[in-house]
């Protein structure tokens, strides 16, 4: 886990004390459970991941040319989920670089999402595949791509400088490591 200190969210509508929470990792590892949980455990704000919506919507996955849509749809979301808000958590479930790492996965080219606006949270929640795949429509490809996904997620919290925290098994065990090590990360602040 990286020691770093909490980075501050630096949205014009967001007070100092709001703090944003990424859960991150390759499909079916549990993140939109568990931030959903965190957000209502936490008295936060849940942000969903967009690429569901847009599936829906459009009636395909994506292509190459619709990164920077799903980029500025997913930050519509999130605006939108904290406008007003001055305190507490806002849950994300996946965040710019999350499509920049399916981007390159999928269509084989980087994606620069820095000038899209993109900021680092303050905390990633890295959701590991430690338990069976299933299904979930056009959206998920198998455990193979999975596995292979996980490898670039964990590359890119363990560069990416945030405090970060590896959650495996299930629900409940994700969700009370998540607290413990959300007040061991504020205690240290403290000091």
């Amino acid at each position: 886990m990286s020691s770093a200190n909490w980075r501050g969210y630096s949205h014009p509508r967001l007070g100092s004390s709001c703090k944003r929470l990424v859960l991150i990792g390759a499909e079916c590892t549990g993140k939109s459970t568990l931030a959903q949980a965190l957000a209502r455990s936490l008295a936060g704000v849940y942000v969903a991941e967009y690429l569901r919506t847009f599936v829906t919507v459009f009636g395909r996955l994506p292509r190459a040319t619709d990164s920077a849509y799903l980029i500025a749809s997913q930050q519509a979301l999130r605006n939108k989920a904290i406008a007003g808000r001055s305190e507490g958590w806002i849950v994300e479930d996946t965040d710019e670089w999350s499509t920049a790492i399916y981007h390159r996965y999928y269509f084989g080219g980087p994606l620069d999402v820095e000038p899209f606006g993109a900021q680092l949270p303050d905390a990633y929640i890295l959701c590991r595949p430690d338990f069976p795949w299933e299904p979930d429509g056009d959206l998920r490809d198998g455990p193979r791509v999975r596995a292979e996904l996980d490898k670039h997620f964990d590359q890119h919290v363990r560069g990416s400088g945030i405090p970060y925290l590896v959650a495996s098994g299930q629900l409940s065990s994700r969700l009370a490591a998540v607290h413990r090590w959300l007040k061991n990360q504020e205690a240290a602040q403290q000091c």
